[in-house]
């Protein structure tokens, strides 16, 4: 693929660093993303732990899926991250120039970028792209909860030493008072890699042979499952060849942080925590008026066995 122009600073301005694009037009329903996450160093933990010397596309810390395409080229992308588990639209979508006119998606807290895809999947798209959709939509919009507590992260990775279970919990209690009821004791969520082995099983494609829990499966495992690799489908952008001086390289730095942290992702969490929320005061209610029910049978019980009694 030839290179693209260099985008003007406009671009420069708009898009934190570093950044992955994927282009949208190889993209089909189903497709898998994984990237190396920027954000702290819990990402390039995972991402040692993933690492195969043998498999290029190992060393990786998150990992998602295309599901719908929207006007204007946009998708929404299914994922479990500290924002919540499910469906959103990546921040945007850039075109350009090479030999003709390409729409990237970009995302702009990772490092690297591996697309796959389920042969089985791919082939059901080809055959019914508005079905298949259809239903892996359906899938993936009953996905909406918390994510995961970190602790699980371990068994996915294969960690399960004291040392890395504590640094997990205590990124957790970090977690938790930053964030409150969003991980409240006793809800597990499902993390990254766990979701979207869930949706490919719940497709009946499932990403590994054999019975493979989905609670084992991190990142990294993609890159040497069923799943074949769609080349040519991500370009990486860098600061030199984005045309930034260290100095702006460190004010986006701080500009992408301030914008996860203050921006979009914070509403989208707090939605999504909404709707767990709600839906666990609306079983505790049900609860509630079961009790409530029974105490009024007890009552009545009693009532009747005194009234023999005095009689």
């Amino acid at each position: 693929m030839k290179e693209s122009r260099e985008p003007d600073r406009g671009v420069a301005d708009t898009f934190r660093s570093p950044r992955v694009f994927v282009r949208g037009d190889l993209v089909r329903p189903g497709m898998v993303l994984t990237m190396l996450g920027t954000t702290d160093e819990l990402s390039e933990a995972i991402a040692r732990t993933q690492w195969r010397p043998w498999a290029e596309g190992s060393y990786v810390s998150h990992a998602g899926m295309f599901v719908e395409r929207l006007p204007g080229g946009h998708w929404t992308f299914f994922e479990a991250d500290d924002a919540g588990t499910g469906t959103a639209i990546p921040p945007s979508c850039l075109t350009f120039e090479c030999g003709g006119t390409q729409q990237w998606t970009v995302f702009p807290d990772a490092a690297a970028g591996y697309v796959y895809e389920h042969p089985g999947l791919a082939a059901r798209v080809e055959a019914d792209p508005a079905g298949t959709g259809a239903q892996l939509k359906k899938l993936t919009d009953e996905y909406h909860e918390v994510y995961s507590h970190y602790v699980r992260l371990a068994g996915a990775a294969g960690v399960y030493g004291p040392m890395a279970r504590g640094v997990l919990s205590r990124k957790q209690r970090e977690r938790d008072e930053a964030e409150g009821a969003l991980s409240p004791r006793g809800h597990e969520g499902v993390f990254c890699s766990e979701a979207v082995t869930l949706v490919l099983e719940g497709m009946n494609c499932p990403a590994f042979e054999g019975e493979v829990s989905a609670a084992t499966v991190g990142p990294g495992d993609f890159a040497v499952s069923e799943l074949v690799a769609v080349e040519g489908a991500v370009r990486v952008e860098t600061a030199e060849r984005m045309g930034l001086t260290p100095a702006r390289w460190a004010e986006c730095e701080k500009l992408r942080r301030a914008e996860r942290e203050g921006g979009l992702a914070l509403l989208n969490k707090q939605v999504r925590a909404n709707k767990v929320l709600e839906e666990r005061v609306k079983a505790m209610e049900a609860v509630a008026r079961e009790h409530s029910e029974m105490m009024a049978r007890f009552r009545a019980e009693m009532a009747r066995f005194r009234e023999k009694l005095g009689g």
